[in-house]
């Protein structure tokens, strides 16, 4: 028996996990933002003279640090770009609840994502959790590679999040360690064991990139598959490594040599479990720089909501009055560019 239900409709299950991939809310349709063309109007936000759009489900990237237990050499967290600096402790949590503060004031309606770096090895996360319960941030998450949840059960069962996303790219515990570059990384059964104690009502979610060597075909998708579904997980992302930007240095020279090298193209992959019964196709999508597809998985094991998508980081949309994202960066500035010399909303 699963530890975690299995939604019963699989459309649902498809909406959900949607809203987490895409990075929007369930209720707007992702291929109706093309263009410059939106499903509803977007939200604007004004910094001294200017004024900026803001995409109508933007959603809020808090960086509490960029340190990280792992080395994941296609991580598109490393970067080139200093920070010039990181703002550890009550500082961090003055400015981002003055950031909270002043996207109430503006009306700006969001979401928000908790990532890093690793945010589990943050002493400040639960202060960050406490913030968005307190706004009343929808639709909170979190994203993890899972090596310290353990260490958060009681503060995250208490918050507000709806999901927690854990980077998982292998289902072979000495393989994912050996991808992720860490010992620590968490193996089955200190997953089984934190994810039982996890609050039910939070959905788990498996992050899985495609990587030559590693899960690079239909038939490693689908072990993957079958390992979590024995691991009670219903939603399962696989990514193709993103097609990143050259220069800037937004992304270190590293990442996106090795993201070249070992990516694996999602469209084989795809014509082959077209094929499989044990598939079904519920949604395909795209937008200015990201395509995905939604498809249930069913067997005798249980059933899984399964997201496809690839990213080309070099299509994203650089009108300079136009928000896509908004960030809160570890030097404790609010910021409408991944760029933290860039587009600074609140100083």
């Amino acid at each position: 028996m699963a530890a975690f239900p299995v939604d019963p409709d699989p459309n649902a299950a498809a909406a959900g996990i949607e809203a987490l991939y895409a990075g929007r809310t369930a209720t707007e349709e992702p291929s109706a933002v093309l263009g410059g063309a939106f499903a509803a109007p977007a939200q604007v936000l004004k910094v001294g003279d200017k004024e900026y759009r803001v995409h109508p489900n933007v959603n809020l990237y808090v960086n509490p640090s960029p340190r990280c237990n792992a080395r994941c050499a296609f991580c598109i967290a490393r970067s080139d770009v200093p920070i010039d600096r990181e703002n550890n402790g009550k500082e961090y949590l003055r400015r981002f609840e003055a950031s909270l503060k002043f996207l109430r004031k503006q009306g700006i309606d969001h979401t928000a994502l908790v990532l890093g770096g690793e945010p589990t090895i943050d002493r400040k996360l639960p202060m960050i959790l406490d913030l968005l319960k307190r706004y009343k941030v929808r639709d909170p998450v979190i994203t993890t590679n899972g090596s310290y949840l353990k260490n958060w059960v009681r503060e995250i069962n208490d918050s507000t999040l709806a999901h927690i996303n854990i980077s998982r790219h292998h289902y072979l515990d000495a393989e994912n360690r050996s991808i992720m570059g860490s010992k620590t990384a968490p193996t089955t059964k200190d997953l089984k064991e934190v994810l039982g104690r996890i609050d039910r009502r939070i959905s788990i979610r498996l992050n899985a990139n495609l990587i030559k060597g590693g899960i690079d075909s239909a038939e490693g998708v689908t072990r993957f598959l079958d390992w979590a579904i024995d691991l009670g997980v219903a939603h399962i992302a696989f990514s193709q490594l993103a097609t990143l930007p050259e220069e800037g240095g937004l992304v270190a020279k590293s990442v996106v040599k090795y993201s070249s090298a070992h990516r694996v193209s999602i469209g084989p992959i795809l014509d082959a479990i077209r094929r499989d019964q044990r598939f079904r196709r519920i949604k395909v999508a795209s937008g200015s720089h990201y395509n995905y597809e939604v498809w249930t998985y069913k067997t005798s094991r249980g059933e899984a909501t399964v997201v496809f998508k690839d990213i080309d980081m070099n299509k994203i949309d650089l009108d300079s009055s136009f928000i896509d994202d908004l960030i809160f960066h570890p030097n404790a500035t609010l910021g409408g560019s991944w760029n933290p010399k860039e587009r600074i909303l609140l100083p």
